[in-house]
């Protein structure tokens, strides 16, 4: 019999109409809209996100080789989305012993990610008016 996973096309054709409920893990977390190789997402374009930091509550969107994870795929998402929190479906594998509070595998940011995203934060706050005008670039925070 084929894996009836997420993640996995079932082959067998006697399985269709077969009903099931799944345990799915999932984070609550805020979304930068964001992203330093796109600029700003269109929120209704977004499905695939990536973490930004190491205690897994805050995405971006990324391509779909660099994701985690989904975006609720019933929630709709705004230009708003950005102050409020959404529920991030996790890609199968990451999570290895599913219960309501789970570990998860993904490797951590490095320190020099992590404080030129301090940075870069930090660059956005100091200058909401141009906050998109600033980007990781070549290991460097620059404005454009």
């Amino acid at each position: 019999m084929s894996k009836l996973t997420f993640g996995n096309l079932v082959e067998d054709q006697e399985q269709k109409g077969l009903r099931d409920a799944f345990h799915a893990p999932a984070i609550l977390c805020s979304i930068d809209l964001y992203t330093n190789s796109r600029g700003y997402a269109n929120p209704e374009d977004i499905s695939f996100v990536r973490f930004t930091n190491d205690d897994f509550s805050e995405v971006e969107p990324c391509e779909r080789e660099q994701a985690h994870g989904v975006v609720d795929p019933f929630v709709k998402l705004d230009w708003t989305a950005e102050n409020k929190l959404v529920w991030v479906l996790l890609n199968p594998g990451i999570v290895t012993n599913l219960v309501h509070s789970f570990e998860m595998s993904i490797p951590e940011m490095s320190d020099e990610e992590k404080s030129l995203r301090e940075e870069l934060k930090q660059c956005r706050e100091e200058d909401p008016n141009c906050a998109e005008c600033w980007q990781i670039e070549d290991g460097k925070v620059v404005r454009y």
